[in-house]
């Protein structure tokens, strides 16, 4: 029997009472309802909050994959979500004259086949097909399966009322029912092709969530690449990437290149310049243009490069033995002649930020503070430090007296920085808060922030044009504002994980670096073809 109790129910503190018409009261419809959207709302206001416990508590990078998995390729996600659900619709219909059990596990075999050669095609585990298949065998069970525990009426209950989330998956024909209220039998609960059709619909967006494969980016871009987008190399981890002053050479370097490369911009097809000693897949490099010099560290051997930027020729090196782990990032000042090293700090041992002198490779200042960036003041011997994890706040880092001068607080997990000339104001991207938030770059004064969409990372500016161009590591879009208004004037999908945007702003051509890619854009074409869309400027908060 499935029923309402109008006993108390000790694991919730509701009363599971009945109206006079034999429905659920209204706290219990209320709480049935509305909490999973609630559920959503919590986790969006407290987001920061909730990223923090994720971080404590369990593997961040692999959450992070995942939904950079799954919000960059949407497009063939409900395409494969599509096709899956055509095959059980087709095989439910087929069936439909046979007896109950009997479609039942006809349907949960062609399903179960169909994940299965998921799994030999694509990089989707056992795991998530076994995931899809419960799913699918709960939800198109024969109602008289559920019998027994409806039979017991309070254990049901407690596990309507309290199964957020697992209710609506894996019992969302049983818990329909259970909002309803009333007494039903098996034969009352649906039968027929109709009654299959939700079942089949949760089945089919799990298996269009749940498949993996880096194949999948390859078909989005096919679908939604734009022409004026070209891929110059898939397959590589890639991050920082720099244009040399003629704009004819770009540099890169990434977790998946264990030497530095220089592409050739004029023949992007012949293979790249390397350099003659491995960086250890070092995420950054700092480029000094005046010395003609690269920078380097190569974290497995904890050794700071010094490379010819003309023939990437390993110059010397400088011991970095008490960097502390983690991803570094450079930066180099000719007027103090010294290079500042900022380490992300995985483990909190050793000197996060340390200060060397170029010519000898010696240390001349430490510092406790775990940077997740750094950009260096274009004139002035000033560094910008923003910080990914346990600091909510933006730093100058002054590099001639040693210290930090000026501090201003900041959002949670605040990333990429630029430096707005014109209005001298720092730039600094907050991926969790979908905004761009703005700094006079001598005070650091916050001047307010420029609307962007959820998981805004890397950023470049383009003076000449008054546009900011943002890279998203969410969805995978490149978004072109106008930095006068605010306005979108442009926006190009180009695949997940955004990191770094180099521009040759004279030919309007953009270069993106990301997990899995390396783009070109020409944004300057790109706007001729756009129309301004809504936007907004937040003047001071």
């Amino acid at each position: 029997m499935l029923g309402f109790e109008t006993t108390r129910n000790s694991a919730t503190g509701l009363n599971d009472r009945r109206t006079a018409n034999g429905h659920p009261s209204a706290v219990v419809l209320v709480w049935a309802v509305a909490r999973l959207p609630m559920l959503v709302v919590l986790v969006y206001l407290f987001r920061a909050r909730v990223l923090d416990v994720i971080e404590r508590q369990f593997d961040i990078l692999t959450i992070t994959r995942f939904v950079i998995d799954l919000l960059s390729v949407p497009v063939t996600r409900i395409i494969v979500g599509t096709g899956f659900f055509a095959v059980l619709l087709a095989v439910a219909a087929g069936t439909r004259r046979l007896r109950p059990m009997l479609v039942y596990a006809t349907t949960l075999l062609v399903a179960c086949c169909a994940l299965a050669a998921l799994a030999l095609t694509t990089a989707t585990s056992l795991q998530r097909g076994l995931i899809v298949a419960l799913i699918l065998a709960l939800n198109l069970a024969p109602a008289a399966l559920f019998e027994r525990v409806r039979g017991r009426p309070r254990t049901w209950n407690i596990l309507m009322l309290t199964g957020v989330g697992v209710a609506e998956l894996l019992f969302a024909r049983e818990y329909w029912h259970w909002i309803r209220g009333g007494r039903r039998s098996s034969e009352s609960m649906g039968s027929g092709l109709p009654s299959t059709i939700p079942a089949l619909l949760l089945a089919s967006l799990a298996a269009g969530v749940l498949i993996r494969d880096e194949r999948l980016v390859a078909v989005e871009q096919k679908i939604r690449l734009s022409p004026d987008v070209k891929v110059i190399e898939r397959g590589l981890s890639m991050n920082w990437i720099e244009l040399d002053p003629s704009g004819t050479y770009l540099y890169v370097t990434g977790h998946d290149v264990p030497y530095l490369r220089r592409y050739d911009i004029r023949n992007l097809a012949a293979p790249p310049l390397v350099s003659d000693a491995p960086t250890g897949g070092a995420q950054g490099f700092a480029y000094d243009r005046s010395a003609n010099q690269l920078f380097a560290v190569n974290t497995d051997t904890k050794q700071l490069l010094y490379l010819d930027a003309t023939t990437l020729k390993l110059q010397r090196t400088a011991d970095l033995a008490q960097l502390s782990p983690g991803d570094p990032w450079i930066a180099v000042d000719a007027q103090t002649d010294t290079l500042t090293v900022v380490s992300e700090a995985d483990a909190q041992i050793g000197d996060p930020l340390m200060v060397l002198e170029r010519s000898n490779g010696q240390t001349v200042a430490r510092a406790d503070l775990d940077a997740g960036n750094l950009l260096k003041h274009p004139s002035r011997s000033w560094v910008y430090l923003t910080f990914f994890r346990r600091r909510s706040e933006v730093m100058l880092y002054d590099l001639e007296a040693r210290s930090v001068t000026r501090r201003a607080p900041a959002d949670p997990r605040a990333e990429r920085m630029a430096f707005w000339k014109t209005n001298n104001e720092l730039l600094v991207t907050s991926p969790i808060e979908s905004r761009v938030l703005r700094f006079d770059a001598d005070t650091l004064t916050p001047k307010g922030s420029l609307h962007a969409l959820f998981g805004v990372r890397a950023i470049a500016l383009d003076e000449a044009r008054q546009l900011l161009l943002c890279g998203n590591i969410a969805t995978g879009h490149l978004i072109v504002l106008d930095l006068k208004t605010g306005a979108r004037v442009s926006t190009r999908y180009l695949g997940p994980w955004l990191r770094t945007i180099e521009l040759d702003v004279p030919n309007g051509t953009a270069y993106v670096s990301a997990n899995g890619a390396l783009y070109v854009l020409r944004y300057a074409a790109a706007l001729a073809q756009s129309a301004p869309t809504d936007g907004n400027v937040q003047e001071g908060h």
